[in-house]
């Protein structure tokens, strides 16, 4: 049977080269890169990219701190010299813990200093009273009545204090990343139609 075909194939030799003669021109065409194709392709690309950082400071700033002070305050309410037609003298006593002392300037007298009360009016049921000293008729003597009373008194002072506080700084980093690129490459048409 091989010796047959081999028989046919000379004896027809021109039939088969007209056959095969235009495959082998398409097939020698077909494997030259004819065609373009965009084929996708992953690539891997530096690039910088800023990234935040934090780092600590520490920052002053100033406020006020309220101090309380106790202090003892004095006010003279009444200086004035006295006689016995003088009257009275009244004044209201507004702070708590408040003490009133009354005392003799100008007197002048050997003897302990002795005073007396005298209601000007005793009729009067809200009776007003004055002082007088012992001896007061010998000298003209000056009655100073004072009252003192503890008051408190804020002040405020700048303290400085200090706090650590976070920031951020951005820094250029390179980084390695990765992209899909559309290339274009020429190929056969065989690889373009068997792909």
């Amino acid at each position: 049977m091989g010796s047959n075909i081999w028989g046919y194939l000379k004896n027809n030799w021109k039939y088969v080269a007209c056959v095969l003669t235009p495959l082998t021109l398409i097939a020698i065409v077909f494997s030259f890169p004819l065609k373009t194709v965009a084929v996708q392709v992953e690539e891997s690309y530096w690039d910088k990219e800023l990234q935040k950082h934090a780092y600590t400071v520490t920052e002053t700033y100033e406020v006020l701190e309220p101090t309380v002070i106790q202090q003892i305050r004095s006010e003279t309410v009444y200086s004035s010299v006295v006689s016995p037609s003088d009257g009275s003298y009244s004044f209201t006593v507004k702070k708590p813990d408040t003490t009133v002392d009354v005392s003799w300037q100008g007197y002048s007298c050997c003897y302990p200093l002795v005073f007396r009360w005298f209601a000007c009016d005793s009729s009067d049921p809200a009776q007003y009273y004055y002082f007088i000293p012992y001896n007061y008729y010998w000298e003209n003597p000056r009655l100073v009545i004072k009252t003192t009373y503890p008051e408190s008194i804020t002040t405020y002072n700048r303290v400085t204090k200090s706090k650590d506080v976070t920031r951020y700084i951005d820094i250029p980093t390179q980084v390695l990343r990765t992209r899909t690129v559309t290339k274009y490459q020429q190929t056969s048409i065989w690889s373009y139609l068997f792909r």
